[in-house]
């Protein structure tokens, strides 16, 4: 859940953030100085509990309380003030505050207030959506004329006259389509432990999915929510053109993370999402493209999770021409599955081999397979001869495969080498990824760095960011920051660097919070580690 932070006071509000395990406990924190800078904020990432002071600068706590509530009153308000006044309690209930602390309040009272909030949510959502009500809302369908639309664009079986004509006679707005990025959610696989749900009720709970994104998001977030062939929930968001595309990325991805959240709240199952880049109305197939490749990266993360496509994660363009075969082994090849592009040679291209009653039909199946394969390759600006080593010559000449049996050896060989290939291609734009990360802490390390800013920064999803981080290098990204900074200071300070240059060099703008937490980490004070020196 996120939870904003707002506090003019910066040793109070650092204490706030810093002092207790949010992360730990589930909590996504966001801090704010004032009341004016939580409503921008707000108007980005939606928060689900605030806490707050009620005096500050621009725009105290009540006002701010009244806004929000007018906004969306789901949103869970704590007060953390030093008045007793009657006047402001009766204020706070006004305007939803749900909980008002008097200073000074122990670290494990303002836990608990925040975890009353949050089970209140989920009390909220599952009253919201019941599996009765779930139930009913299996019999309704959005309207078929409409979706049908969405989904042969998304799939590009319209030109664009087809597209004007069409929206026209449907009474659709394409001016909200000019910027337009497309996702794919599913349920995750259900676990082995899992008894309430089985193998039976796979559409039920993508419907329930779908229900949840409808309601969560639908036409007020900008978005279409669609169902593809294969029973996955599409969510298409569009765009006017009033957002730049970092921010259009910034507001999809939290959204999609809200709604994963709410799924297992609210189901006790979790969903996965994959996203595309962002296209114009011509382009939304190859964003749709993407974002099921995106979906498939889920192998590698795990479950629970909103992927961004990378160049290196998506590979290749299917070609609308191409048999239906053909499709399935490329789609395996650029997603370097092994196993399933090995089981597609075995059981559905070596049948074809055998079949063949000429030569003719032989070297034609050869032809368009080899095709297929050195087109995906140098589509992906990849050497074919770097990638299928020895067995590029017979790329040149295919009359080389003289038997049946040899063709099929020589394929069952270089899809082997392919997907290999592409699996390392893979993992070498993860690496780019995580060199941009590690690079961004250490030139901002006088900043204040956290989950948010960083993602932020590289239009990616602060899960993503957080899951990623912590599988390769095993630890906690604000834990991870915390270390380096520590590290450096230490490293200052043993080099004869003033207590506060040491402070500001690590981005603590209040030398007695640094010493605090430098005391803290290292068991003694920064002069002290100076005077050792």
């Amino acid at each position: 859940m996120i939870l904003y932070i707002v506090e003019d006071e910066p040793r109070f509000r650092n204490y706030l953030a810093r002092s207790i395990e949010w992360e730990e406990l589930g909590y996504q924190v966001m801090t704010a100085e004032n009341g004016l800078e939580a409503l921008k904020m707000s108007a980005r990432v939606k928060p689900d509990i605030m806490l707050m002071d009620i005096q500050m600068p621009e725009m105290d706590g009540l006002a701010l309380a009244e806004e929000m509530y007018r906004r969306d009153p789901s949103v869970k308000i704590i007060i953390i003030s030093g008045h007793d006044n009657f006047a402001y309690a009766q204020m706070a209930m006004k305007y939803g505050i749900s909980k008002y602390l008097l200073k000074p309040v122990p670290d494990g009272e303002i836990i608990q207030a925040v975890h009353e909030m949050a089970e209140q949510i989920k009390q909220e959502w599952e009253k919201k959506h019941n599996h009765e009500r779930l139930e009913r809302q299996w019999t309704e369908h959005l309207p078929k004329l409409k979706a049908d639309f969405y989904l042969n664009v998304m799939n590009g079986l319209y030109s664009d006259w087809e597209i004007h004509k069409r929206s026209r006679d449907l009474a659709i707005d394409l001016s909200r389509f000019r910027a337009n990025i497309v996702a794919v959610a599913q349920m995750d696989p259900l676990s082995d432990t899992e008894t309430r749900f089985s193998g039976k009720d796979r559409f039920l709970l993508q419907f329930s999915l779908r229900c949840i994104a409808n309601e969560l998001i639908g036409e007020e977030g900008g978005c279409v929510v669609l169902d593809d062939p294969d029973g996955n929930t599409i969510l298409w968001f569009a765009d006017e053109g009033v957002l730049e595309e970092p921010e259009f990325f910034q507001k999809v991805n939290a959204l999609l993370a809200k709604l994963t959240s709410v799924v297992k709240e609210v189901m006790k199952l979790t969903a996965s999402v994959g996203i595309g880049s962002c296209t114009g109305l011509e382009s939304a197939p190859e964003s749709y493209r993407q974002a099921k490749l995106a979906l498939q990266e889920r192998v590698l993360y795990g479950h629970d999770i909103v992927i961004p496509y990378t160049e290196k994660a998506g590979m290749g363009k299917t070609e609308s021409d191409r048999n239906q075969l053909l499709k399935l082994l490329e789609t395996a090849l650029v997603t370097s599955d092994q196993q399933g592009a090995a089981v597609l040679v075995e059981e559905r291209v070596h049948p074809q081999i055998l079949q063949c009653a000429t030569v003719e039909q032989f070297q034609e199946l050869l032809l368009s397979i080899n095709s297929m394969m050195i087109r995906m390759m140098q589509s992906q600006g990849w050497s074919v001869s770097e990638v299928t080593g020895d067995d590029y010559h017979y790329f040149l000449d295919l009359k080389q495969l003289k038997t049946n049996e040899q063709a099929f050896q020589w394929l069952t060989r270089v899809v082997r080498c392919i997907t290999g290939y592409a699996g390392r291609q893979r993992n070498s734009g993860r690496d780019h990824l995580l060199q941009k990360i590690f690079a961004k802490i250490e030139q901002e390390l006088d900043q204040d760095l956290t989950l948010n800013s960083v993602a932020d920064s590289l239009y990616i999803n602060p899960s993503y960011l957080s899951r990623l981080f912590k599988q390769e290098t095993g630890k906690v990204f604000s834990g991870y920051i915390m270390e380096h900074k520590m590290e450096k200071a230490k490293e200052l300070l043993l080099s004869g660097c003033k207590v506060h240059d040491a402070a500001l060099a690590t981005g603590f703008k209040e030398d007695s919070y640094f010493i605090r937490v430098f005391r803290k980490y290292w068991g003694t004070t920064p002069g002290e580690m100076r005077q050792g020196n």
